[in-house]
């Protein structure tokens, strides 16, 4: 679609390098929740609106020029909520079309269903969706109740690159990476027998890994990612040293001044971590030296200024990591705040989802193509680790994670 087809479209902005990446992708992230109750399709459409309204990069679409830029178009458009009733699908069945946000609604009983908030990534990175799904629900609930919304007018968040340099952040002068090891680079994937396989600790164990991260001054990520790497490993028969590991790291906190969730973007930076050859492989001692570099590579710059690099350098760490066995990504959602619900209305369960929509414009650096892929939650209580339905072998990392989790947490 192009801006001439559409009426009532205002310009707010060209995209910047940072978020082009995700356009040229048609890169969406799925928030899900699981419901079970007598849910108004109305009532949700109402509040999706007013969620619009509200942060108004949500009723935009995202529109490719012809110089391979992208820009962010306001539009009229009224709310795209989609409604599907077969229970076996195993893919939400909705086109955003560049819209940067909608409402998947999939029931696979009367009274049972996901509901799924899907917001481009070109717009909001996790932090950010997190925040649109907990206020979507409070929507929905004052609604439900017949409660009045007040407008609460958010303006358009800014790019990363504004971000830092309002902070007075520039890149760092560095080398270019060195290339990846010389092992097989064709990946060979088995389907999952899973429509979205994942790995689930019960409360207990939960609260358990999180007694651990404070006794050994690390935290959950890291206790989290060190079990990921050895069942990566174990895959790959291959050592922890011989993988490599990156993640994106939330920046809001970490600047000064801070940074609310909707002020910018995608306020993330990337961490990347590879295990030295004479560090012991238990879980807690990696994940000390996960721990350890994060505090160095923050402390440097590194971690900030990632996306400032150069293009061939940034292309460099790309050709050294996406599709090589061995190469790990995970992001961390952390701990989700309890979902508001009306009476009548009960969330049990909450699931992140990749999605692609129309690639919009070009991109001159692209996101991190590993070899295993997931995201990291901990929702009612219980952390969760969801596997990429691109990973070659999800089933058996799935039962390598349910192990090497067995083997921490029994240690203890």
């Amino acid at each position: 679609m192009t801006i001439a087809a559409m009426t009532k479209q205002q310009l707010i902005r060209p995209l910047e390098r940072t978020e082009k990446i995700y356009a040229a992708e048609g890169l969406c992230i799925g928030y899900s929740v699981h419901v079970h109750g007598d849910l108004h399709i109305d009532t949700l459409t109402e509040a999706f609106d007013t969620l619009r309204r509200d942060y108004p990069s949500l009723g935009c679409r995202i529109i490719g020029r012809a110089d391979g830029g992208a820009d962010l178009v306001a539009t009229a458009e009224p709310p795209l909520v989609v409604v599907d009733y077969d229970p076996l699908a195993e893919q939400p069945i909705l086109d955003l079309d560049n819209r940067t946000a909608a409402v998947h609604v999939q029931f696979h009983e009367t009274d049972r269903a996901w509901v799924t908030l899907f917001v481009h990534h070109a717009i909001a990175d996790g932090r950010y969706g997190l925040h649109l799904l907990t206020d979507l629900w409070a929507y929905f609930t004052a609604l439900s109740i017949g409660c009045g919304l007040l407008p609460r007018p958010h303006g358009y968040p800014i790019s990363p690159e504004h971000l830092l340099a309002q902070r007075n952040i520039a890149a760092i002068d560095r080398e270019l990476p060195l290339p990846a090891p010389t092992r097989a680079t064709a990946l060979n994937p088995h389907p999952a027998r899973k429509a979205f396989p994942r790995v689930q600790l019960s409360p207990h164990h939960t609260h358990a890994l999180v007694r651990l991260a404070h006794r050994t001054a690390t935290s959950v990520h890291s206790l989290a990612s060190a079990v990921l790497l050895q069942a990566a490993a174990d895959i790959d028969a291959a050592t922890v040293a011989d993988l490599r590991y990156a993640y994106p790291v939330d920046l809001r906190p970490r600047l000064n001044p801070p940074v609310s969730a909707t002020a910018a973007t995608n306020a993330l930076g990337t961490a990347f971590f590879t295990a030295d050859p004479r560090t012991p492989t238990d879980a807690p001692t990696i994940a000390g030296a996960i721990t350890n570099a994060l505090i160095r590579d923050l402390t440097t710059g590194r971690v900030q200024s990632h996306y400032l690099n150069t293009v061939d350098y940034l292309n460099a760490i790309d050709a050294a990591f996406s599709y090589h066995p061995g190469s790990v990504l995970t992001a961390n959602w952390g701990v989700v705040p309890e979902l508001q619900s009306p009476k009548g209305i009960t969330i049990d369960d909450l699931r992140p989802v990749w999605h692609a929509t129309a690639s919009a414009g070009t991109s001159s650096i692209r996101t991190l193509l590993p070899d295993h892929l997931g995201i990291i939650t901990t929702y009612q209580g219980r952390l969760s680790y969801e596997i990429a339905t691109s990973d070659p072998d999800p089933d058996t990392l799935a039962i390598r994670l349910h192990a090497r989790f067995d083997t921490l947490l029994e240690s203890l």
